[in-house]
């Protein structure tokens, strides 16, 4: 009798057994082999999806591309006017202020303060940097560099920093240091 309960008990224990590594099998299958695979699916259904993405892009894209590539730009040249260079006379060092406030109200910028840093003249002999600080949008500031831009004894931006001071797009507050040649 104890040889039939033990032939029971361990038919039981190689049932048990067989069970076990089963299930043992089936979790080192799904764990090795399918879950890196399911990985690499989801990685390349993401990068599908960015290069259908990008495809869609660039159809969408094509007819502005070539609408530009058959466009007629004007060249460097011809699009910014650039005076003969010269300098501006010492006397005149104080019409500065006045005229900057002109050309910034023209542009339809709102001038804060002009300040030409005469100490400039010590450490730069022939040029002048000139602090100005001013308010308006972008269109009209960028109106302002082409007028300050066109000035003869314009010679250069050191600085520019653009703030958003208000809640719309035309409250920018504009400084920015311009270097002018003294003679």
């Amino acid at each position: 009798m104890t040889n039939g309960s033990f032939r029971r008990l361990e038919s039981k224990s190689g049932i048990y057994l067989v069970i076990f590594l089963g299930i043992l099998v089936l979790a080192l299958f799904y764990f090795l082999w399918l879950q890196p695979l399911i990985k690499v699916s989801d990685r390349l259904d993401r990068q599908i999806a960015g290069l259908e993405l990008d495809n869609e892009k660039q159809k969408r894209l094509t007819p502005v591309y070539l609408k530009l590539e058959n466009r007629e730009f004007p060249t460097v040249a011809e699009a910014l006017v650039v005076p003969e260079r010269g300098s501006l006379p010492e006397v005149e060092i104080a019409s500065i202020i006045p005229f900057m406030r002109k050309l910034a109200l023209d542009a339809g910028m709102i001038m804060e303060s002009v300040n030409p840093q005469l100490a400039t003249l010590e450490s730069t002999p022939g040029y002048l940097a000139v602090d100005v600080d001013m308010r308006g949008n972008y269109l009209a500031f960028r109106e302002f560099i082409f007028a300050v831009a066109r000035l003869p004894y314009f010679n250069g931006i050191e600085t520019i920093n653009i703030r958003q001071v208000g809640r719309t797009a035309d409250d920018k507050r504009v400084q920015m240091k311009v270097w002018l040649s003294i003679g």
